[in-house]
Protein backbone atom coordinates (compact mmCIF):
# COMPACT_ATOMS: atom_id res chain seq x y z
CA UNK A 1 0.00 0.00 0.00
CA UNK A 2 1.95 3.29 -1.00
CA UNK A 3 2.45 5.95 1.76
CA UNK A 4 0.17 8.91 1.49
CA UNK A 5 1.95 12.38 -0.03
CA UNK A 6 2.84 15.34 1.95
CA UNK A 7 2.26 18.43 0.61
CA UNK A 8 5.07 20.48 0.70
CA UNK A 9 3.95 23.87 2.73
CA UNK A 10 5.92 27.67 1.99
CA UNK A 11 6.17 29.31 5.05
CA UNK A 12 5.72 33.48 4.55
CA UNK A 13 6.82 34.57 7.96
CA UNK A 14 8.78 37.18 6.59
CA UNK A 15 6.66 38.16 3.53
CA UNK A 16 5.00 41.30 2.90
CA UNK A 17 1.14 42.16 2.16
CA UNK A 18 1.94 42.91 -1.29
CA UNK A 19 3.75 40.29 -2.05
CA UNK A 20 2.78 38.63 -5.20
CA UNK A 21 2.27 35.32 -3.88
CA UNK A 22 -0.72 36.67 -1.88
CA UNK A 23 -2.22 38.38 -4.46
CA UNK A 24 -5.44 36.51 -4.92
CA UNK A 25 -6.45 36.52 -1.49
CA UNK A 26 -5.58 40.28 -0.77
CA UNK A 27 -8.81 42.84 -0.06
CA UNK A 28 -11.59 40.76 0.77
CA UNK A 29 -13.22 43.08 1.96
CA UNK A 30 -13.13 45.71 -0.58
CA UNK A 31 -16.50 46.13 -3.00
CA UNK A 32 -14.48 46.52 -6.09
CA UNK A 33 -10.82 45.47 -5.67
CA UNK A 34 -11.47 41.71 -4.15
CA UNK A 35 -9.99 38.91 -6.38
CA UNK A 36 -13.34 37.01 -6.68
CA UNK A 37 -15.14 39.60 -8.10
CA UNK A 38 -16.73 39.04 -11.36
CA UNK A 39 -15.36 40.71 -13.70
CA UNK A 40 -12.06 41.76 -11.24
CA UNK A 41 -10.96 44.79 -11.28
CA UNK A 42 -7.23 46.99 -10.42
CA UNK A 43 -6.28 50.12 -10.26
CA UNK A 44 -4.23 52.00 -12.04
CA UNK A 45 -1.40 54.96 -12.23
CA UNK A 46 -4.08 57.30 -12.35
CA UNK A 47 -6.50 55.47 -9.67
CA UNK A 48 -9.50 54.48 -12.04
CA UNK A 49 -10.52 51.37 -11.82
CA UNK A 50 -9.94 49.01 -15.04
CA UNK A 51 -10.17 45.20 -16.12
CA UNK A 52 -7.37 43.25 -14.23
CA UNK A 53 -4.43 41.46 -15.79
CA UNK A 54 -5.11 38.58 -13.35
CA UNK A 55 -8.26 36.62 -13.86
CA UNK A 56 -10.93 36.59 -11.66
CA UNK A 57 -10.68 33.44 -8.83
CA UNK A 58 -13.50 31.69 -6.78
CA UNK A 59 -12.42 31.08 -2.51
CA UNK A 60 -13.40 29.00 -0.41
CA UNK A 61 -12.97 29.46 3.51
CA UNK A 62 -13.18 27.01 6.40
CA UNK A 63 -12.13 23.47 6.09
CA UNK A 64 -15.19 21.30 5.18
CA UNK A 65 -15.50 24.10 1.77
CA UNK A 66 -11.88 23.49 1.60
CA UNK A 67 -11.99 19.84 1.97
CA UNK A 68 -15.08 19.60 -0.97
CA UNK A 69 -13.02 21.84 -3.14
CA UNK A 70 -9.84 19.26 -3.44
CA UNK A 71 -12.79 16.62 -4.20
CA UNK A 72 -12.48 14.66 -7.51
CA UNK A 73 -16.51 15.72 -8.34
CA UNK A 74 -15.27 19.49 -7.45
CA UNK A 75 -15.81 21.81 -10.39
CA UNK A 76 -12.76 23.39 -9.90
CA UNK A 77 -9.58 22.36 -8.59
CA UNK A 78 -7.44 24.40 -6.07
CA UNK A 79 -4.88 26.87 -7.28
CA UNK A 80 -3.14 27.31 -4.17
CA UNK A 81 -4.17 26.84 -0.29
CA UNK A 82 -3.66 29.66 2.43
CA UNK A 83 -3.50 29.11 6.45
CA UNK A 84 -2.19 29.79 9.84
CA UNK A 85 -0.06 26.99 11.01
CA UNK A 86 -2.48 25.15 13.93
CA UNK A 87 -5.19 25.44 10.86
CA UNK A 88 -3.46 23.67 8.10
CA UNK A 89 -2.11 21.08 10.67
CA UNK A 90 -5.71 20.22 11.51
CA UNK A 91 -6.94 20.06 8.32
CA UNK A 92 -3.81 17.59 7.32
CA UNK A 93 -4.98 15.15 10.12
CA UNK A 94 -9.10 15.88 9.49
CA UNK A 95 -9.09 15.08 5.44
CA UNK A 96 -5.27 13.06 5.44
CA UNK A 97 -6.80 11.97 1.25
CA UNK A 98 -7.54 15.51 0.63
CA UNK A 99 -3.94 16.60 1.98
CA UNK A 100 -2.38 13.64 0.32
CA UNK A 101 -4.29 14.84 -3.18
CA UNK A 102 -2.99 18.54 -2.72
CA UNK A 103 0.28 16.57 -2.56
CA UNK A 104 -0.46 14.89 -5.75
CA UNK A 105 -1.75 17.68 -7.89
CA UNK A 106 1.04 19.72 -6.70
CA UNK A 107 -0.62 22.55 -5.49
CA UNK A 108 1.46 24.95 -3.63
CA UNK A 109 0.21 25.40 0.25
CA UNK A 110 1.68 28.54 2.11
CA UNK A 111 1.46 29.17 5.77
CA UNK A 112 1.05 32.61 7.22
CA UNK A 113 1.27 34.15 10.73
CA UNK A 114 -2.14 35.14 11.97
CA UNK A 115 -1.35 38.89 11.87
CA UNK A 116 -0.04 39.25 7.88
CA UNK A 117 -3.16 36.72 7.14
CA UNK A 118 -5.35 39.16 9.00
CA UNK A 119 -3.71 42.12 7.38
CA UNK A 120 -4.01 40.66 3.73
CA UNK A 121 -7.92 39.84 3.74
CA UNK A 122 -8.48 42.92 5.41
CA UNK A 123 -10.25 41.00 8.25
CA UNK A 124 -9.95 38.54 11.16
CA UNK A 125 -11.03 35.34 9.12
CA UNK A 126 -11.24 33.26 11.75
CA UNK A 127 -11.51 29.93 10.06
CA UNK A 128 -8.02 30.78 8.83
CA UNK A 129 -7.87 28.57 5.79
CA UNK A 130 -8.49 29.91 2.07
CA UNK A 131 -8.07 27.84 -1.09
CA UNK A 132 -8.32 29.95 -4.42
CA UNK A 133 -9.34 28.54 -7.32
CA UNK A 134 -9.57 29.97 -10.77
CA UNK A 135 -13.25 30.62 -12.25
CA UNK A 136 -14.99 28.19 -14.43
CA UNK A 137 -17.06 29.59 -17.08
CA UNK A 138 -20.74 29.02 -16.70
CA UNK A 139 -22.57 26.58 -18.60
CA UNK A 140 -25.55 28.05 -20.64
CA UNK A 141 -28.68 26.30 -21.25
CA UNK A 142 -28.67 24.98 -25.03
CA UNK A 143 -24.96 24.32 -25.07
CA UNK A 144 -23.76 20.54 -25.27
CA UNK A 145 -22.47 20.64 -21.09
CA UNK A 146 -25.92 21.61 -20.13
CA UNK A 147 -27.25 18.72 -21.69
CA UNK A 148 -24.72 16.73 -20.26
CA UNK A 149 -26.27 18.27 -17.03
CA UNK A 150 -29.92 18.12 -17.70
CA UNK A 151 -30.40 14.80 -19.50
CA UNK A 152 -30.17 12.53 -17.10
CA UNK A 153 -31.28 14.94 -14.17
CA UNK A 154 -34.98 13.94 -12.41
CA UNK A 155 -35.25 17.55 -10.44
CA UNK A 156 -33.64 20.37 -10.36
CA UNK A 157 -34.46 24.32 -8.76
CA UNK A 158 -34.74 27.04 -10.92
CA UNK A 159 -34.04 30.70 -9.74
CA UNK A 160 -35.29 33.50 -10.87
CA UNK A 161 -34.18 37.20 -9.61
CA UNK A 162 -32.49 35.31 -6.13
CA UNK A 163 -29.04 37.39 -5.72
CA UNK A 164 -28.44 37.21 -1.86
CA UNK A 165 -25.33 35.28 -1.66
CA UNK A 166 -26.47 33.76 1.66
CA UNK A 167 -29.84 32.18 0.29
CA UNK A 168 -28.20 30.78 -2.72
CA UNK A 169 -25.62 29.02 -0.48
CA UNK A 170 -28.02 27.66 1.42
CA UNK A 171 -30.13 26.64 -1.53
CA UNK A 172 -27.03 24.59 -2.70
CA UNK A 173 -26.65 22.79 0.72
CA UNK A 174 -30.43 21.64 0.42
CA UNK A 175 -30.24 20.26 -2.93
CA UNK A 176 -26.95 18.46 -1.95
CA UNK A 177 -28.82 16.76 0.73
CA UNK A 178 -32.14 16.09 -0.51
CA UNK A 179 -31.30 15.09 -4.06
CA UNK A 180 -31.64 17.71 -6.11
CA UNK A 181 -29.61 16.90 -9.46
CA UNK A 182 -28.52 20.76 -10.45
CA UNK A 183 -29.52 24.21 -9.78
CA UNK A 184 -30.38 26.73 -12.93
CA UNK A 185 -30.22 30.33 -13.07
CA UNK A 186 -32.39 32.65 -14.48
CA UNK A 187 -32.39 36.20 -14.83
CA UNK A 188 -31.51 38.98 -11.82
CA UNK A 189 -29.47 35.68 -9.88
CA UNK A 190 -26.31 36.85 -7.72
CA UNK A 191 -22.95 35.31 -8.50
CA UNK A 192 -23.00 31.49 -7.78
CA UNK A 193 -19.31 31.76 -6.90
CA UNK A 194 -19.45 34.14 -4.26
CA UNK A 195 -17.52 33.40 -1.20
CA UNK A 196 -20.14 33.52 0.77
CA UNK A 197 -22.27 31.04 -1.62
CA UNK A 198 -19.05 28.65 -1.06
CA UNK A 199 -19.36 29.21 2.71
CA UNK A 200 -22.78 29.14 3.50
CA UNK A 201 -23.03 25.96 1.11
CA UNK A 202 -20.61 24.58 3.30
CA UNK A 203 -18.68 23.83 -0.26
CA UNK A 204 -22.01 22.02 -1.70
CA UNK A 205 -21.90 24.78 -4.56
CA UNK A 206 -18.82 23.44 -6.08
CA UNK A 207 -20.58 19.80 -6.52
CA UNK A 208 -24.05 20.29 -7.39
CA UNK A 209 -24.05 21.44 -11.00
CA UNK A 210 -25.40 24.45 -12.11
CA UNK A 211 -26.71 25.75 -15.47
CA UNK A 212 -27.67 29.89 -16.87
CA UNK A 213 -30.12 31.04 -18.84
CA UNK A 214 -29.56 33.85 -20.70
CA UNK A 215 -31.54 36.57 -20.41
CA UNK A 216 -33.30 39.11 -18.92
CA UNK A 217 -36.64 39.33 -17.24
CA UNK A 218 -38.36 39.81 -20.37
CA UNK A 219 -36.84 36.98 -21.97
CA UNK A 220 -34.96 34.72 -20.12
CA UNK A 221 -38.43 32.44 -19.45
CA UNK A 222 -38.23 30.76 -23.48
CA UNK A 223 -35.47 28.59 -21.23
CA UNK A 224 -38.34 27.44 -19.09
CA UNK A 225 -40.39 26.55 -22.26
CA UNK A 226 -36.96 24.65 -23.59
CA UNK A 227 -37.14 22.92 -20.23
CA UNK A 228 -40.28 21.62 -20.67
CA UNK A 229 -40.02 20.48 -24.16
CA UNK A 230 -37.00 18.33 -22.21
CA UNK A 231 -39.50 16.53 -20.24
CA UNK A 232 -39.52 18.59 -16.97
CA UNK A 233 -42.71 19.75 -15.27
CA UNK A 234 -41.67 23.19 -14.42
CA UNK A 235 -43.94 24.25 -10.98
CA UNK A 236 -43.88 27.19 -9.99
CA UNK A 237 -44.26 27.94 -6.30
CA UNK A 238 -46.61 30.99 -6.21
CA UNK A 239 -49.76 31.53 -4.02
CA UNK A 240 -52.77 32.49 -6.32
CA UNK A 241 -56.30 31.40 -7.10
CA UNK A 242 -54.91 28.56 -9.97
CA UNK A 243 -52.09 27.50 -7.49
CA UNK A 244 -52.44 23.53 -6.51
CA UNK A 245 -50.81 22.09 -3.07
CA UNK A 246 -47.46 21.27 -3.67
CA UNK A 247 -48.08 17.72 -3.24
CA UNK A 248 -50.68 17.31 -5.35
CA UNK A 249 -48.33 19.22 -8.11
CA UNK A 250 -45.63 16.73 -7.57
CA UNK A 251 -47.62 13.73 -8.89
CA UNK A 252 -49.18 12.89 -12.39
CA UNK A 253 -52.62 12.68 -13.41
CA UNK A 254 -52.53 8.84 -12.66
CA UNK A 255 -51.32 9.82 -8.86
CA UNK A 256 -47.84 8.20 -9.88
CA UNK A 257 -44.87 10.57 -9.25
CA UNK A 258 -43.60 12.97 -12.15
CA UNK A 259 -40.47 11.76 -13.97
CA UNK A 260 -38.63 15.05 -14.15
CA UNK A 261 -39.76 18.07 -12.35
CA UNK A 262 -38.56 21.72 -12.30
CA UNK A 263 -38.87 23.56 -9.05
CA UNK A 264 -39.35 27.39 -10.16
CA UNK A 265 -38.30 30.07 -7.45
CA UNK A 266 -38.20 33.99 -7.45
CA UNK A 267 -37.51 36.29 -4.70
CA UNK A 268 -38.53 37.74 -1.54
CA UNK A 269 -40.86 40.44 -2.12
CA UNK A 270 -41.57 40.57 -5.96
CA UNK A 271 -41.69 36.82 -6.28
CA UNK A 272 -41.66 35.34 -9.77
CA UNK A 273 -42.61 37.63 -12.71
CA UNK A 274 -45.81 37.13 -14.90
CA UNK A 275 -43.71 36.21 -17.70
CA UNK A 276 -41.88 32.74 -15.73
CA UNK A 277 -45.26 31.97 -13.85
CA UNK A 278 -46.92 32.04 -17.46
CA UNK A 279 -44.36 29.57 -18.87
CA UNK A 280 -44.83 27.21 -16.04
CA UNK A 281 -46.83 23.60 -15.80
CA UNK A 282 -48.54 24.52 -12.96
CA UNK A 283 -48.47 27.27 -9.88
CA UNK A 284 -48.00 25.34 -6.07
CA UNK A 285 -48.48 26.25 -2.60
CA UNK A 286 -46.58 25.15 0.35
CA UNK A 287 -49.32 24.40 3.11
CA UNK A 288 -48.43 27.18 6.41
CA UNK A 289 -50.57 27.93 9.33
CA UNK A 290 -53.06 30.87 9.50
CA UNK A 291 -51.62 34.44 9.76
CA UNK A 292 -48.49 33.20 7.71
CA UNK A 293 -47.79 34.44 3.88
CA UNK A 294 -44.82 33.39 3.08
CA UNK A 295 -41.58 31.52 3.35
CA UNK A 296 -37.75 32.85 3.04
CA UNK A 297 -36.47 31.49 -0.59
CA UNK A 298 -34.03 28.88 0.87
CA UNK A 299 -36.50 27.26 3.53
CA UNK A 300 -38.78 27.07 0.69
CA UNK A 301 -36.40 25.31 -1.73
CA UNK A 302 -35.61 23.02 1.26
CA UNK A 303 -39.37 22.42 2.05
CA UNK A 304 -40.14 21.76 -1.46
CA UNK A 305 -37.25 19.23 -2.47
CA UNK A 306 -37.90 17.27 0.93
CA UNK A 307 -41.46 16.60 -0.49
CA UNK A 308 -39.93 15.66 -3.94
CA UNK A 309 -37.34 13.13 -1.84
CA UNK A 310 -39.58 11.35 0.56
CA UNK A 311 -42.16 10.96 -2.84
Amino acid sequence: MLEPQVPQVITLADAQVDDPRLADIRQLNHPRLRPDRQPRLELDSSGDYIPASRPSVILADGALPIARMCGTDSAVTPAAIFGRAEKLQKFATDYPEQWSRIAQLGIPVYELPAVLLRDVVGFELHRGLLAVALRPDSVELGTKSAEEILAPARTIVVLEGVGDPDNIGAIYRSAASLGADALVFGAGCGDLWDRRVIRVSMGQALRVPSVRIPGGFSNWHHGLIDLRNQGFYVTALSPGAQAVQLRDALVGPSGNRREKVALLLGAEGPGLTPHAMNAADACAVIPMAAGADSLNVAVTAACCLYERWRG
